[in-house]
């Protein structure tokens, strides 16, 4: 698995022969990764069985069928409605929280040609995603899953696949897609997951976090098991600096 993950990460760095696009054309890099790892990753994943949007390449070939699920399948307009369900799937919680604008973009992104973009190349400045501060009941509770070989392992593999692409192969906040990635319009750094602020929280706190998510930081609870959760912090607690 690690393999495929690794080489869909490079992917990302890739710099694709696609249709050109000037400042004010809508653009995978600029627009649509970061919408893909805010409320796609969960599923559309590397990892996943299903497509990875994630990848350029995989994206554009499907340019179509996206903008028919995420845009035609959405509209109340039943002479545009396509026949197959929106993304995500029904008119729940997850199908509402991607956004209007969200949805126009990627429709735009297609009618385009869906064009690559310009590689954005990442700064050296530190984390901008402080002041997450887990509920007092979340911190108290102790992780189950006491850290051995095989455990750290586990942990980094999920972490290869969920949380490299942002936050980097040893967790600095350094990975491909973080000078993609947005709140409410500005620009937004992940945390260096081995600093002495991070690394100072609990695990009940981390467990949390990992379970909630806060945009642009997808929620995880239905794509990861408690005890994989568990296995994930014990490997961050490998990243301590």
């Amino acid at each position: 698995m690690n393999k495929i993950l690794t080489q869909a990460i490079l992917m990302l760095t890739f710099c694709y022969n696609a249709v050109s696009a000037d400042t004010n054309s809508v653009t995978y890099v600029r627009d649509v990764f970061p919408i893909v790892m805010t409320r796609c990753f969960t599923c559309h994943n590397p990892a996943s069985r299903l497509p990875n949007w994630t990848d350029y390449k995989t994206m554009f070939r499907k340019k179509v069928e996206v903008k028919r699920r995420i845009w035609d399948s959405w509209s109340e307009d039943a002479l545009r409605h396509y026949y197959k369900q929106p993304m995500p799937a029904g008119y729940g919680a997850e199908g509402l929280a991607v956004t209007l604008a969200e949805r126009e973009t990627i429709k735009k992104w297609v009618e385009l040609g869906a064009p690559y973009g310009v590689d954005v190349t990442p700064v050296s400045v530190g984390s901008t995603n402080t002041g997450w501060v887990a509920p007092l009941e979340a911190s108290n509770i102790h992780n189950p899953i006491p850290p051995n070989e095989d455990v750290i392992a586990k942990g980094k593999s999920f972490f290869t696949f969920g949380c490299v692409p942002c936050h980097g192969e040893k967790g600095k906040g350094d990975g491909v897609a973080a000078p993609s990635l947005q709140r409410d319009n500005k620009p937004l750094l992940p945390a260096n997951l081995g600093s002495p602020e991070i690394q100072s929280q609990s695990d009940g706190s981390f467990f949390w976090k990992i379970k909630e998510g806060r945009s642009p930081m997808p929620s995880w609870r239905a794509a990861l098991t408690d005890e994989q959760c568990w296995q994930i912090i014990d490997y961050l607690r490998t990243l301590r600096q």
